[in-house]
């Protein structure tokens, strides 16, 4: 039930979304891993790890970074029409994600596209689904197996944590407000498939 739930909310803001991201950096987030490795808003996103990032495969490129977290990554990057290598340790996002989520600190500009067909709708919500099941395995990972003496479950919040992080998103807007219950829904459904007693 969890699992149809984040499903369907993923495909009504698939629905509604009309904007695309482009890989171009929009901003820079303060005491970021991207503001440390000294990326600029502006700056275009060319390659990960020699990888080549282009308008069609942003999403991809998103799950890669949340996936990644804790490892040096070189981004080339254009900026004023010249090629840079910059090299970026990935960093961990909030707990809300759960442990060992990758986070980089630049929201990625976005241009307007018209409404999506059903079918875009469908593939849309199912990239993003994956998306989220593509996070799981190093969250489960850093509660199961613990690094560096940490606790198990270090940095998982409870009930109180999540309505805090809810409450903060609605300063977000609406659709962030969906889109972190989506999140929220997903992880239930999955804590709720592991042999935990």
């Amino acid at each position: 039930m969890n699992f149809l739930l984040a499903f369907v909310i993923l495909f009504i803001l698939a629905q509604r979304t009309n904007r695309k991201p482009i890989p171009v950096v929009d901003s820079v987030a303060p005491d970021s891993p991207a503001q440390e490795a000294g990326l600029q808003p502006g700056d275009r996103y060319v390659a990960w790890n020699g990888i080549p990032i282009d308008q069609d495969n942003v999403t991809p490129f998103l799950q890669a970074i949340m996936a990644s977290p804790g490892e040096q990554v070189t981004f080339t990057i254009e900026r004023n029409g010249h090629e840079l290598d910059i090299p970026v340790h990935i960093g961990t996002s909030n707990p809300l994600y759960g442990a060992g989520v990758g986070r980089l600190g630049t929201p990625l500009k976005t241009i307007t596209i018209p409404r999506p067909s059903l079918w875009q709708a469908i593939t849309h919500t199912r990239e993003s689904f994956s998306g989220l099941f593509a996070s799981m395995g190093p969250t489960v990972a850093a509660i199961l197996r613990p690094k560096n003496g940490q606790k198990t479950g270090n940095g998982v919040v409870g009930p109180i944590g999540i309505m805090s992080v809810l409450g903060k998103s609605l300063g977000y807007g609406f659709e962030t407000f969906l889109y972190f219950i989506a999140i929220i829904s997903f992880n239930i459904g999955a804590f709720n498939l592991l042999p935990i007693p």
